[in-house]
C-alpha cells in the first residue's frame, strides 16, 4: 500500500479519507469504513424484530389484562357467596319475639348480648 497525498484532486482508482490537519489522503485499495452506509437489509430484519417485540408485548398485556378480569370476577362470587351465606343464616335463625318489656328486666347480662334488634 503506498500512501500519496493529494491536494485538491482525487484519482477515481483511489478512496480517500481526510487527515487531522485537513489535508486528502488517498489510500490505493482500501475502504474507509465510516463512509459506507449500512444498507437497507439490515432494516428490514430490525422491523421484523421489533414487531416482533411489540407483539410479544402485546399479548402479554392481553394476559395480564385476562388475568385481572378472572381475578375481579372470583371476588364478586366469593362476595356474593358471603352475602347469600349470611342472608341464610339470619333467615334460619330462631326468633322469638320479645312481647313483654318485663321479661327484659329479668335478663342476666349473658343473655342481653345475645338480643338482637331488627
Amino acid at each position: 500500500m503506498s500512501y500519496k497525498p493529494i491536494f485538491g484532486h482525487v484519482a477515481p482508482s483511489f478512496n480517500v479519507a481526510l487527515l487531522s490537519c485537513g489535508l486528502d489522503l488517498s489510500v490505493e485499495g482500501s475502504e474507509c469504513g465510516p463512509l459506507i452506509k449500512p444498507s437497507a437489509l439490515v432494516w428490514a430484519p430490525k422491523k421484523k424484530i421489533e414487531a416482533e417485540i411489540k407483539k410479544i408485548r402485546n399479548e402479554s398485556i392481553e394476559r395480564k389484562k385476562a388475568k385481572d378480569e378472572l381475578k375481579r370476577m372470583k371476588r364478586l362470587k366469593e362476595e356474593e357467596k358471603h352475602q347469600r351465606k349470611l342472608e341464610n343464616e339470619r333467615r334460619s335463625e330462631i326468633v322469638v319475639p320479645i312481647t313483654n318489656p318485663a321479661k327484659l328486666k329479668r335478663l342476666r347480662k349473658k343473655q342481653m348480648r345475645t338480643i338482637v334488634t331488627r
